[in-house]
């Protein structure tokens, strides 16, 4: 028995010291035991870095990551002028989807419907026609990356990428990106392979090529950083032949030519000079007419850059695209806005081919990913838990 004996001194306002009598505490003392180191699961989540962008609601608890957040989608009036770049495209915000407890991570468009997940560990699915979430999935850990090969979606969260039914909240199997006796590392990125029921993944500096009708990985190996790569792109090329482009936190984007038939490897590239930080979002398009692709990369340093992959260099760079961490790359289809940029200072920007501005908007928070819906439709994942959907409008 631990026995406490304190007083209360009070000054008042004539300058007397007054002692009120002492109270005793009885208060069980027991020696505590340090705890036991966590177990594996633990520390792969602790490894998790994007746990680090979690923003737990004040309701939310381990046992419900959802807190009492409800998911809704609003639709914003139509200004009277959206906001522009000076030219004839402009950019429109329309809907703003909101349920999200933390950071939105990882965006994924497919047919009428948008996929997101975030920090909160769940996977969302909205239907813009319908007006709100019509389906929801729980992970492990963070939703780093997203695919949809329908009717299944693929979420990469923790060292697992797991396959969903979206008709069931959890997940039908989950792909494991460690090998046997290996420490296992967050899955940074997806990608969709060329062919429909295939995917590629990212963990550490591998790349794994999955077979979703068997689920299982059918080919793995090293894409030739010396860091975590954070981002791919593919590209189908002639001879059943898969360009994998690779973006990583080592400032280097490489190019690799892979047979996945044979899993044989026919080529890697380099391309010279790197950035000046990580990579953080590649885009990557087959050329009307070209065998080669036109590629994109989106870094850390704040700049942009297009890539010849036949000379290994960049053609055009922007230097200060954003002010801030450029967080997402995609390309669209159409020659006035041929590329969408967004970032972690909260814009949204449009650029052509050669990377020349075409439109800017600004979100009132960091952005984490883009999606593209043809024709018209952009959607942007928020810091503060918010989709937004961004129509193109070309004006006369």
């Amino acid at each position: 028995m631990l026995k406490i004996t304190f007083c209360l001194l009070i000054i008042t306002y004539d300058g007397v010291i007054r002692v009120s009598k002492s109270v005793d505490l009885g208060l069980r003392y027991r020696e505590a035991t340090p705890p036991g180191s966590p177990g594996a699961a633990r520390r792969a989540r602790d490894l998790d870095v994007f746990q680090r962008l979690a923003v737990a609601a004040s309701a939310a608890s381990p046992d419900n990551p959802f807190g009492s957040h409800r998911s809704r989608l609003r639709q914003l009036p139509r200004p009277k002028r959206a906001v522009g770049g000076g030219g004839n495209i402009t950019l429109q915000c329309t809907h703003v989807a909101e349920g999200h407890t933390g950071a939105v991570l990882a965006l994924a468009a497919a047919g009428g419907a948008l996929y997101s997940g975030g920090a909160d560990r769940s996977v969302r699915q909205w239907d813009l026609a319908s007006g709100g979430e019509v389906w929801r999935g729980t992970c492990g850990a963070a939703v780093a990356a997203l695919a949809v090969r329908s009717p299944l979606v693929a979420a990469g969260a923790g060292p697992g990428v797991h396959v969903f039914d979206a008709r069931t909240p959890q997940p039908v199997a989950t792909l494991w990106c460690a090998e046997r006796g290996s420490r296992q590392a967050a899955v940074t990125c997806i990608a969709p392979a060329p062919a429909d029921t295939q995917l590629y993944s990212a963990a550490a500096d591998r790349l794994r090529l999955w077979d979703l009708r068997k689920l299982k990985c059918v080919w793995a190996g090293a894409a030739g950083h010396t860091a975590a790569v954070m981002c791919v792109g593919v590209v189908a090329e002639p001879g059943d032949t898969h360009l994998l482009l690779s973006g990583s936190k080592d400032h280097y984007v490489r190019a690799l030519r892979l047979r996945p038939s044979t899993g044989e490897v026919l080529a890697r590239t380099l391309l010279l000079p790197p950035h000046y930080d990580g990579v953080q979002s590649l885009a990557a398009i087959s050329e009307p007419g070209s065998v080669t692709a036109r590629v994109y990369s989106a870094s850390r340093d704040m700049t942009l850059k297009r890539w010849d992959l036949d000379a290994a260099a960049p053609t055009h760079t922007v230097t200060g695209a954003h002010k801030s961490w450029v967080t997402g790359v995609l390309v669209l289809s159409g020659p006035e806005a041929a590329v969408a940029s967004c970032g972690r200072d909260g814009a949204l920007r449009l650029w052509d081919a050669e990377l020349r501005p075409v439109a800017q908007a600004q979100a009132p928070d960091a952005l984490h990913a883009l999606a593209y819906r043809s024709p018209h439709a952009l959607y942007t994942a928020g810091n503060g838990g918010e989709v937004r959907a961004w129509r193109v409008v070309s004006e006369p």
